[in-house]
C-alpha cells in the first residue's frame, strides 16, 4: 500500500506539471498541436533526468560528498538528454523547431539561434534538477525521522518490558518466601495461597495489547495480592481498597499499581502494629482516566528524609514512558503516614 500511494503521488505530480505547462501555452491555440508534440517528449526526458538524479546521482555521488563529480555528471546528463530530445523531435516531426511565440514569423525575423532554442529547455531541466534534489533530501529526512521514531519506540518497548520483568522476580520472591513459611509451619492457609498465586501468575503472563488490559483484571489481581498479604498474620488489620466509577472502557498496562501496594505493605507498620492500616481507592475520572490513592501508616520514628526504593523508581519510570504528558504522581511522607496519589488522564 505505501508503494502504491507513492506511485500515485508521483503520477499526480507529473500530470499536474504537464497541465501547468499546457495552461501556460494555451494562449496559442493555433500552435497547441505543436506545443503538445514538443511538450510530451520534453516532459519524458525531464522525468528520466529526475529519477536518474534521485535514484543514482544523489545517493552515489552527492551523499558521498563527491560534489564536483556530481555537478559535472548532472550537467553532462542534461546536455546529453537535451541533444537526444532535439534529434528525436526533429526526426519524428519537422526538421525545424518552430517558435512558440504568439507573433507570426515575418521575413525580417530570423529563425531562433541555437542558444535561444536551447535556453528554455535547459532552464526547464535546471528547474527539474532543483525539484528532484529537494525532493530527494526531503524524502531522506522523512525516512530518517521515521527510522528515529521506530528506533525510539523499540527502545521504549524494550525498556517497558524490562521494567515489567523487574516486578515479576521481586513479587515472586516475596510471595514464595511467605508460602515456604506457611508450608514449613504446616499452615492450612498455604493451599489457598497457592491458588491465588496461580491466578495472579496467569494474569502476569497474559499478552498485553497496545491499549492495555481491562482494568477490572488489574483490580482482581490487586485484591488477590491483598489477600496473600493478609495471610501473613492471624490478626485482623485494616486494609481497605475501594473501587468506584470504573467501567469496561477503562484499560491499564498490567502491574502498573502493584509497586505502590508492595511499598505500603513492605515499608508500612501494618504487619507489626495492631493499629496499622492501609487505605487505597481507585476511581474513574473519564472514559479511560482514573484517580488512584494509597496511604499507609508508618512508625513515628520513620525518618522523613527517606529515599525512593527500586519499586517506586520503577513505577515512576513506567508512568513517564506510558503517560508522558497525561499523568500526575505525588509521593509524600506526612509524618505518621505515607501517601501516594496518581492521576491518569
Amino acid at each position: 500500500m505505501p508503494h502504491r500511494n507513492l506511485l500515485l503521488g508521483h503520477s499526480l505530480f507529473w500530470l499536474g506539471y504537464m497541465g501547468l505547462l499546457l495552461g501556460f501555452y494555451s494562449n496559442f491555440p493555433s500552435q497547441l498541436d505543436l506545443v503538445v508534440e514538443r511538450l510530451i517528449p520534453a516532459i519524458i526526458f525531464q522525468v528520466i533526468f529526475a529519477y536518474l538524479n534521485i535514484g543514482l546521482f544523489i545517493p552515489r555521488l552527492l551523499q558521498r560528498k563527491k560534489y564536483i563529480f556530481y555537478f559535472l555528471t548532472a550537467i553532462a546528463c542534461i546536455s546529453l538528454l537535451l541533444t537526444i530530445r532535439f534529434q528525436l523531435v526533429e526526426w519524428l516531426f519537422e526538421p525545424e523547431m518552430p517558435s512558440y511565440s504568439p507573433r507570426p514569423r515575418t521575413p525580417d525575423r530570423l529563425p531562433p539561434s541555437l542558444i535561444r532554442r536551447n535556453a528554455g529547455p535547459f532552464f526547464s531541466m535546471l528547474t527539474i534538477w532543483g525539484f528532484s534534489t529537494g525532493y530527494a533530501f526531503f524524502r531522506n529526512w522523512m525516512n530518517s525521522q521515521q527510522e528515529t521514531t521506530e528506533l525510539r519506540q523499540q527502545q521504549l518497548s524494550a525498556e517497558l518490558k524490562f521494567l515489567k520483568n523487574q516486578i515479576n522476580p521481586h513479587f515472586l520472591f516475596n510471595t514464595l518466601n511467605n508460602l515456604y513459611t506457611l508450608c514449613y509451619m504446616k499452615d492450612d492457609r498455604a493451599a489457598p495461597m497457592v491458588v491465588k498465586l496461580s491466578e495472579m501468575m496467569r494474569y502476569m503472563l497474559k499478552p498485553t495489547p497496545e491499549e492495555g488490559l481491562p482494568i477490572q483484571d488489574e483490580i482482581a489481581f490487586l485484591q488477590n495480592f491483598i489477600q496473600l498479604q493478609k495471610l501473613k498474620t492471624d490478626d485482623e488489620r485494616e486494609v481497605i481498597f475501594e473501587v468506584e466509577g470504573i467501567t469496561g472502557e477503562h484499560a491499564i498496562p498490567p502491574l502498573l499499581l502493584l509497586n505502590f501496594f508492595e511499598n505500603s505493605f513492605k515499608h508500612g507498620d501494618w504487619e507489626k502494629n495492631p493499629k496499622g492500616w492501609i487505605r487505597a481507592s481507585l476511581r474513574g475520572n473519564g472514559k479511560n482516566g482514573f484517580d488512584f490513592r494509597i496511604e499507609n501508616s508508618v512508625k513515628a520514628s520513620t525518618p522523613t528524609n527517606w529515599e525512593k526504593g527500586i519499586g517506586l523508581k520503577n513505577a515512576e519510570r513506567r508512568l513517564a514512558l506510558l503517560y508522558p504528558e497525561s499523568h500526575r504522581l505525588s509521593i509524600q511522607h506526612l509524618g505518621e503516614s505515607f501517601l501516594v496519589e496518581l492521576r491518569i488522564g
